[in-house]
């Protein structure tokens, strides 16, 4: 078993795109693994997005020139990731089932942080992280100095 080395990474992004719906580069030089995986991304034609950066800084070069030369879709909001993916805001809550959503009940006594809801629900930060992303995502809960509330 090969351990984590510069050459492998790749390969580890190819993976990760073939299961993404798609690339989201926020970040990256022009020479940098963002910009491979934005590649591999087109090469498996998934939309790639990229959040424009300051001009003039090594790190924001790739992202901009994604933009720049229409290899990617300028995102300025979440919403324009909605857009990309023809997704409507509310869509997930209909396979996740907002509406009576355990974390949700929880969080209407006021606001917890990820390790209460961690103890409060016994599983692990990875379970509870991808469903307070998607809560997050779909405008149901917002996280504020490292507490999540339910937004009104």
């Amino acid at each position: 078993m090969v351990g984590a080395e510069k050459w492998t990474f790749p390969q580890r992004n190819r993976i990760v795109v073939g299961i993404a719906d798609a690339v989201w580069v926020v970040e990256g030089a022009i020479d940098s693994g963002s910009m491979i995986t934005a590649r591999l991304g087109r090469t498996q034609k998934k939309p790639v997005l990229a959040l424009p950066g300051q001009v003039g800084m090594k790190v924001t070069e790739g992202v901009n020139n994604l933009i720049k030369n229409g290899s990617a879709l300028m995102t300025t909001e979440v919403e324009d990731l909605f857009v990309a993916l023809n997704m409507k805001r509310r869509q997930q809550s209909l396979v996740f089932g907002v509406t009576g959503d355990p974390i949700i009940e929880a969080l209407e006594n006021g606001p917890k942080t990820a390790d209460e809801l961690i103890k409060i629900f016994n599983i692990t930060a990875e379970q509870l992280m991808k469903r307070l992303s998607m809560l997050c995502l779909q405008g149901d809960l917002e996280e504020e100095e490292g507490r999540y509330k339910i937004v009104k």
